[in-house]
């Protein structure tokens, strides 16, 4: 039998001190982190923008990738920021961008590969989007955006006419870019071309000025119509409306509202000030009322009555 060998220990003694403080974290080195995490960390945006206050930047222009690193929150640096160009990036929706970019007034976002809107509705004071040769077809999420004035939707995949009618939620739209689309094409051939199209365009955003880059004429416009999602809207807001703030004088009675009056002469009429179910309010009952209530109704019923009903004891 082989015997075992005994394990060896080896201790060193190191110089200097055996316990050495920690060293602080930096500022510098939590931004190097932040960097490793986040794509658009704060040092990286002062590398591209050439700006050293963040806080006073108003316009950017860059290339990010959103499936391979995060972009973060990045908005919460630059609260000034009104245009944002993003041209030829990577972003699988405008989530991607965060919910921080408040103040935004102008997005590119051409070249893309978008297909998804989701997140929009975090941009509320939007008022120009550049969506050109992506992949987006529902545009639904566009109607939380009341300030839109400009939409380019040109080589994307909408193809329902249906899609036309959240445009027609946006009040103060007045330039849109459809060409390119399935729908485009789609309405060209149902309405003889190319005029029919932009007629057809045209009676569902009559808010609308330019369309495809060539100016409506003033002449050619057709009056104003109530888009019908937006009629919709304010029928429900009529319905809302407080019963207080209506009118029904104009509403005739119905004939069976009218009151039938005897034939009776007046002078033997029964005189009443209230209904048959009460005594009125001229009259004090003393004892039980539901005797009263019945010796009333016999006498109310008698034409030749004219003294006060019999105290009900």
């Amino acid at each position: 039998m082989q015997s075992l060998s005994s394990a060896s220990v080896c201790v060193t003694e190191l110089p200097g001190a055996p316990n050495p403080s920690p060293r602080a974290k930096k500022a510098q080195d939590e931004e190097a982190d932040i960097a490793g995490r986040e794509y658009l960390s704060p040092s990286k945006l002062r590398e591209v923008s050439g700006c050293c206050d963040l806080s006073q930047l108003a316009r950017l222009e860059l290339q990010v990738d959103s499936s391979e690193t995060s972009l973060g929150n990045f908005g919460q640096y630059l609260p000034r920021l009104h245009e944002l160009r993003l041209v030829h990036s990577v972003l699988g929706c405008v989530r991607d961008l965060g919910t921080s970019l408040h103040g935004l007034r102008v997005l590119w976002l051409s070249h893309c590969c978008l297909r998804d809107l989701d997140g929009l509705g975090s941009l509320s004071l939007l008022q120009e989007l550049y969506l050109a040769f992506n992949e987006v077809s529902d545009i639904s999420l566009v109607t939380l955006l009341s300030s839109l004035q400009v939409l380019d939707l040109e080589s994307n995949c909408v193809h329902e006419e249906d899609q036309l009618g959240y445009l027609g939620l946006c009040p103060s739209l007045h330039t849109l870019t459809l060409a390119g689309n399935p729908l485009t094409t789609s309405l060209k051939h149902q309405h003889g071309g190319v005029e029919g199209y932009r007629a057809c365009v045209m009676a569902a955003l009559p808010q609308l000025r330019v369309l495809d880059d060539v100016a409506i004429a003033i002449a050619t416009v057709p009056p104003p119509a109530t888009p019908p999602l937006l009629a919709e809207r304010e029928q429900l807001n009529e319905l809302a409306t407080p019963t207080e703030h209506r009118t029904f004088e104009s509403i005739p009675r119905a004939k069976s509202a009218h009151i039938i009056r005897s034939h009776t002469p007046t002078s033997a009429q029964f005189v009443d000030s209230c209904s048959e179910l009460t005594h009125g309010v001229d009259q004090v009952i003393c004892g039980n009322p539901a005797r009263a209530l019945r010796a009333r109704r016999k006498q109310s019923r008698s034409p030749c009555y004219h003294g006060n009903p019999p105290s009900p004891d």
